[in-house]
């Protein structure tokens, strides 16, 4: 699967809801995440750090012996793991060495150059808050009876903006699978078992935060799009491609929720129902898709309120369209009557209906008199000039449209800073990048990784 340049995938979204009845995507490309993995690396020191640790092994010989393991992680990198959903492989470079215990004179075995730790670790929604320190921020996850909290089976969910709460995208090192590899010399077995094993049934249960959902002050005449409930999947890459992890988000007043994945469907990008693309054209790191039902309901509506009576949504092929009634100030007209014998009248109806084409103008139309009223009262059955003639003043309306705060919803590498640096609107020559509305909102950019 080939990454589509912009202007392919703008024409493969036309027409179509493409966000899997969620209200935004937020796709990010795998290698800038791990720019800022490593950039962010300082704050990884309970996971890089790991404590000296004894493991009984056996030697080349076959025979048992206890060893002290001394070692330190760098340069962490990611890579989402095909198949898998919720499973990721962090690889780092590992020095150090290891020594037998009670052994003198004491040998130390240094690990050989070019060594690597390739841990596969999960990928889970957890609940909690990022709070400073003095050693900078970290992440405290909500616990129950010492088990993090927020993450259902289908790995969704729900925020509480009154608690205080943010949400993260976690690594969590627990029940890891642990490989050692080396690019000159083969460590031993055995102390390759030792380590292993320690990570995978000893290790300390971490959780890093990764990336997530938190609250933030908006400016209070902003349209916001704000959070309440998040989902995540990942896209592998082939060979030599980058995958991409997109935040599936609910917002506040959207559709409601989106489809749920499961272990055999994760979720995925398909605009056409059918094959699955990247959500990132050529030449960006980063893009935002937002629902074409959320631009109408929590954008334009909101903006075009008092404008407008019920404005609606009208299924368009490409952009979005929608319907309502324009408001205007009363107009008046003064009365006019003509009396051909005594008798009660019935008024004229007269309906003003304005059209936006190339001027504003004024529809008349009268209410016909019945056979007895004619018979009655006698009439010309033509409408008098006096309302043929009729004018009225162009609606003075304020279609001055609030802007869109999708900073939350993109905010989600270190909350409180912009990451999400987007492209300029306005397409430039090349049409490589942009803004496109084919029916839901496409904004493409770049991760800020500085």
């Amino acid at each position: 699967m080939k990454r589509l340049d912009y202007p392919d995938l703008v024409d493969l979204m036309k027409g179509r809801d493409t966000t899997r009845k969620w209200d935004v995507m937020v796709s990010y490309d795998e290698d800038k995440l791990n720019s800022l993995l490593r950039a962010d690396s300082t704050k990884l020191k309970d996971v890089l750090t790991i404590p000296p640790f004894k493991r009984e092994i056996q030697d080349n010989w076959g025979r048992s012996e206890e060893v002290l393991f001394i070692m330190s992680l760098a340069n962490p990198n990611l890579q989402f793991l095909s198949g898998d959903h919720n499973r990721v492989a962090l690889k780092c470079q590992m020095t150090g060495h290891y020594e037998s215990v009670g052994k003198t004179p004491k040998v130390e075995m240094p690990f050989p150059e070019g060594t690597s730790l390739e841990l596969h670790v999960s990928l889970l929604n957890c609940a909690g808050q990022r709070v400073p320190d003095e050693k900078g921020v970290r992440f405290l996850l909500d616990t129950e009876n010492g088990i993090p909290q927020g993450y259902p089976k289908d790995y969704t969910i729900t925020l509480d903006p009154g608690n205080g709460r943010g949400n993260g995208l976690c690594l969590v090192f627990h029940d890891t699978t642990a490989t050692i590899t080396s690019e000159n010399v083969i460590v031993g077995f055995g102390a390759r078992k030792g380590i292993e094993n320690h990570f995978h049934n000893d290790g300390k249960a971490l959780y890093y935060y990764l990336t997530g959902v938190s609250r933030y002050t908006p400016d209070a005449k902003n349209r916001v799009l704000e959070p309440v409930a998040f989902n995540f999947g990942i896209s592998c890459g082939e060979k030599n491609q980058h995958g991409v992890l997109t935040t599936w988000i609910s917002v506040k007043g959207g559709a409601g929720g989106g489809e749920r994945p499961s272990g055999q469907e994760p979720l995925t990008f398909k605009p056409d129902d059918k094959t699955t693309q990247w959500p990132i054209p050529n030449g960006s790191s980063a893009s935002i898709i937002i629902s074409s039902y959320a631009m109408v309901e929590l954008f334009f509506k909101p903006n075009l309120v008092d404008a407008f009576e019920n404005l609606t949504q009208v299924k368009s092929d490409e952009g979005i369209a929608f319907k309502g009634a324009l408001k205007s100030g009363n107009i008046h007209v003064d009365g006019f009557a003509k009396t051909t014998k005594p008798g009660d009248t019935s008024p004229n109806l007269l309906n003003l209906k304005f059209t936006e084409h190339d001027r504003y103008g004024v529809k008349t139309e009268a209410q016909q008199p019945t056979f007895w009223e004619e018979w009655l009262m006698g009439g010309s059955g033509e409408l008098p000039d006096f309302y043929r003639n009729l004018s009225a003043p162009r609606p003075n309306i304020d279609l001055t449209m609030h802007a869109l705060d999708y900073f939350l919803t993109t905010n989600v590498f270190l909350p409180g800073q912009h990451i999400f640096k987007a492209h300029s609107p306005v397409a430039d020559a090349s049409k490589s990048k942009g803004l496109a509305f084919p029916r839901d909102l496409i904004l493409t950019g770049d991760v800020a990784t500085e």
